[in-house]
């Protein structure tokens, strides 16, 4: 088990591919606070914490990614958000909405992650994924993060995320409604990352 910011965070090897995943949540049935949940649903610290306070909003241009990465977009994010609707839909989840702030965190993440050559979620300038989306726009209320390097398409990464059991239950989460993905990097090593979430009300 791997710990980032003393958050325990499960990654797992799939050949020559590797696997990371994070769930963050605020709030939420019967918690006090807003808390940390890591990957295998250890509990980590609160969001205080781990990132910016209650009310603040982190400085976008401090975690701003510099471009996209060394690839032509072929459609592939889309393809990934729809095969992930297909598999929340086998499971009773409602489709998940493409939702443009969230692939923006997604980007910065995915851009992140091919500069540094590491998967990881701590972002550039140290930001933590919950400033990553709100410096996107994005309010979340619970929000969570799959990243993965090496897939060398929509449903390898698909499938490697949902052969691992964190991941998995990232993505059947039935609570989140918003999803966005990015690819960077050649396409024949891509850096993935994927943000689910649920606004606040």
């Amino acid at each position: 088990m791997n710990r980032w910011r003393g958050i325990p965070v499960r990654g797992v090897a799939v050949g020559a591919a590797a696997l990371c995943g994070l769930v963050l949540a605020v709030g939420g049935t019967g918690q006090a606070g807003a808390v940390w949940p890591g990957a295998d649903g250890d509990r980590g610290g609160t969001r205080a914490d781990a990132g910016t306070g209650p009310g603040s909003r982190p400085d976008p241009g401090l975690y701003a990614y510099a471009g996209p990465g060394t690839y032509t977009d072929d459609g592939v994010e889309a393809q990934v958000v729809a095969l992930v609707n297909e598999q929340r839909a086998r499971a009773g989840c409602p489709a998940l909405h493409a939702d443009p702030d969230l692939r923006e965190a997604a980007e910065r993440q995915s851009g992140h992650m091919d500069r540094t050559d590491e998967l990881t979620h701590v972002g550039a300038g140290g930001s933590r994924l919950w400033e990553r989306a709100e410096a996107a726009g994005y309010a979340p209320r619970r929000v969570a993060e799959n990243v993965a390097h090496g897939q060398r398409g929509a449903a390898a990464v698909v499938d490697a995320w949902m052969d691992s059991p964190d991941h998995r239950a990232n993505i059947l989460d039935c609570s989140y409604r918003d999803i966005g993905v990015a690819r960077a990097g050649d396409a024949s090593d891509p850096w993935w990352a994927q943000v689910l979430g649920a606004e606040k009300t």
